[in-house]
């Protein structure tokens, strides 16, 4: 018997052992299984009058369906649909589909087939992991929940005439040459007196520059005064070719050095061999690039920064006495100078000229000079003067009055040093001399448009008989190539009702004034009113152009119509199969507020339906462990 037991030891061992391990485990996976059946059998919520149950397993089925659709909709953004705009919530996406269901609006398979042709149906399906006829039902449901929301935008019962003559004026689209003649200044220049000038001042002091009637405004922006030191790239370049830094010695250690770091691109130092030309050039920027850095930490650091050390801070700012200024520039130029043997650093002081915070950004050298002290992108010194505490402070930014900023650099290396030594935060002018430039240069042009617009008869006749490239000639315009006029931007729109915004008509923009919706309107209202039937070539001359003054943008805009784009029945029948056109009337009575924005909108569906979590993390972070497992090919 032993001796049994010594020759198969082996196999009864094997045997054996599989069988206690088998046996030993068998609690566990019905313990396992019992838990994931627990789990797909939980609550996960209550719906409807009578609370009926919604368990875990259901909300797995509703995850599914919305991971389809987020390839459907493309992989990198969520489902968006018209009204309700993002929908990416599981409990958001159930009772859309259960009042959809209720409404009859979801049919078969066959339904969801117009969204896409089967290649990109099957490419979904892929994507998502999930069987095509899964896809084609989750397609179905979204088209179903798409019916009922253009049913909804339907129900306000837009009559089909108000709907085509609506739709016929926002989509009727020209193609037009257009010359905007720009109101500057009359051929003799009027002159104001006192009084008118102080009444302009009166009427806009208060509004920013370009906000107000006819782009009227005085108020002036925050203005600051400053000076700076500049230690130019060039001057440290010139010391070092001066100091002998670039000797023979210095310069083949440099070439070993680069030809051990990339030898696929620098030769073998050897003895008989001349430097090259690169190595040469390389050192030499190494050079200036690390003085340069010196100087700024130098000038920051040991001269500036330790100027204010022991000053008590408030509110992340220094708290200064009135007698404070700080080191002089003037005198930390002549120490930059003698500790690193460059030339003397260039002061620029303008304290006898205000500047906005634009003005500073087109002053030459400085003005594109910038510090990534504030984070890894880069900020600008007219970015810091506007930051500064005076002007209201921004956070992270501790700019203040009568304290050097941190050092900034341009393009090619060179080091500025800025202060800010008087700052003048925004407010309206105390006299008429303050702004008289600009209150006469605004009076001039208001007086320019007026001779233009009472000339506009005139000015038609003359693109009639001479042509439009003429007047804009002599008027020194430019003539705008052909182009696509309407008052609806129809990508905009279709945009916006993707989003679920509210679909606001945006017209073509035009030349010099811009976005103007009235000028827009009156260039398809004249076109409109023109016999539709008559191709455009054939129509009389006198009949293709006219003048349209715009008061508010101080211009005469000369018209001369090339073609018309009617809207056709296709189209229209497109645009409100879609609920685009009765969208636009909604939010139109309902103050740019889509209805169905708030009726399909989880709130108001999950009251409609008395639904109602189990728990909040049940929806949120505890996901169905069937939606959440890894892939095979991700586990180790």
């Amino acid at each position: 018997m032993f001796k049994f037991l010594r020759k198969y030891n082996k196999w009864i061992l094997a045997v054996g052992g599989t069988l206690l391990l088998i046996t030993f485990l068998i609690p566990f996976a019905f313990t396992s299984l019992g838990s994931v059946i627990a789990r797909r059998g939980a609550l996960w919520a209550k719906v409807g009058q009578e609370q009926q149950k919604v368990t875990v397993s259901e909300r797995s089925h509703v995850q599914r369906e919305l991971n389809v659709l987020q390839y459907a909709f493309g992989r990198f953004f969520p489902p968006l649909i018209p009204g309700p705009g993002i929908v990416d919530q599981p409990e958001h996406w159930y009772l859309l589909v259960r009042e959809a269901e209720a409404a009859g609006l979801i049919g078969g398979v066959a339904v969801g087939l117009p969204f896409g042709a089967e290649q990109q149906i099957a490419q979904i399906a892929a994507l998502s992991r999930e069987q095509t006829s899964f896809v084609l039902q989750t397609l179905a449901r979204l088209d179903g929940v798409r019916r009922m929301i253009a049913l909804y935008v339907d129900r306000s019962k837009f009559s089909d005439r108000h709907l085509k003559h609506r739709a016929r004026r926002s989509f009727h689209a020209v193609t037009a040459q257009v010359v905007v003649l720009e109101a500057t200044e009359p051929d003799t220049p009027p002159s104001f007196g006192d009084e008118e000038l102080a009444e302009q001042l009166a009427r806009y002091a208060e509004t920013p520059p370009g906000e107000g009637d006819k782009g009227f405004g005085y108020r002036l922006p925050d203005r600051a005064k400053l000076e700076w030191l500049v230690v130019t790239a060039e001057s440290v370049r010139t010391t070092i070719l001066d100091s002998g830094k670039l000797g023979a010695v210095a310069l083949r250690s440099h070439w070993r050095k680069l030809w051990r770091a990339d030898p696929g691109s620098y030769a073998e130092p050897t003895g008989e061999q001349e430097v090259p030309e690169a190595v040469r050039s390389d050192l030499l920027e190494t050079l200036m690039t690390r003085t340069l850095q010196e100087i700024a930490r130098f000038a920051n650091q040991e001269q500036l920064t330790s100027a204010r050390r022991g000053i008590p801070r408030r509110d992340g700012y220094l708290v200064l006495d009135d007698d404070w200024r700080g080191p002089s520039f003037q005198d930390l130029a002549q120490t930059i100078q003698e500790k690193f043997a460059v030339a003397l650093p260039e002061y620029h002081a303008l304290g006898d000229r205000w500047l906005s915070a634009d003005e500073v950004a087109e002053l030459q050298g400085i003005g594109e000079a910038t510090t990534e002290k504030f984070g890894a992108v880069p900020v600008t010194v007219a970015e810091l003067v506007a930051a500064a505490r005076e002007f209201g402070g921004a956070q992270l930014m501790d700019i203040q009055q009568r304290v050097a900023g941190p050092p900034l650099t341009d393009g090619d290396g060179s080091v500025y040093l800025f202060r800010i030594i008087d700052t003048d935060p925004s407010r309206p002018p105390e006299s008429v001399d303050e702004v008289r430039d600009q209150l006469t240069a605004d009076l001039a042009r208001l007086a320019h448009y007026r001779q233009l617009s009472m000339k506009a008869d005139e000015l038609r006749r003359q693109v009639i008989d001479d042509g439009l490239l003429a007047v804009a000639m002599s008027h020194d315009a430019t003539l705008s190539v052909a182009n696509r006029i309407s008052l609806i931007d129809i990508g905009s729109l279709r945009l916006q009702q993707l989003l679920g915004l509210p679909p606001i008509a945006i017209p073509t923009p035009l030349s010099t004034i811009g976005v103007h919706e009235e000028t827009v309107a009156t260039i398809i209202d004249h076109a409109l009113a023109l016999d539709q039937d008559v191709p455009i070539s054939e129509l009389a001359e006198d009949q293709r152009v006219w003048v349209v003054p715009v008061e508010d943008r101080l211009a005469v805009v000369l018209v001369r119509l090339m073609a018309q784009s009617p809207l056709t029945q296709q189209t229209f029948a497109s645009y409100s199969y879609d609920g685009l056109i009765q969208q636009m009337l909604v939010a139109e009575e309902f103050d740019s507020v889509i209805p169905a924005q708030e009726a399909f909108g989880y709130e108001a569906l999950a009251t409609r339906h008395d639904f109602s979590l189990a728990s909040r993390t049940s929806a949120t972070t505890q996901p169905d462990e069937a939606t959440t497992q890894p892939d095979q090919s991700d586990v180790g």
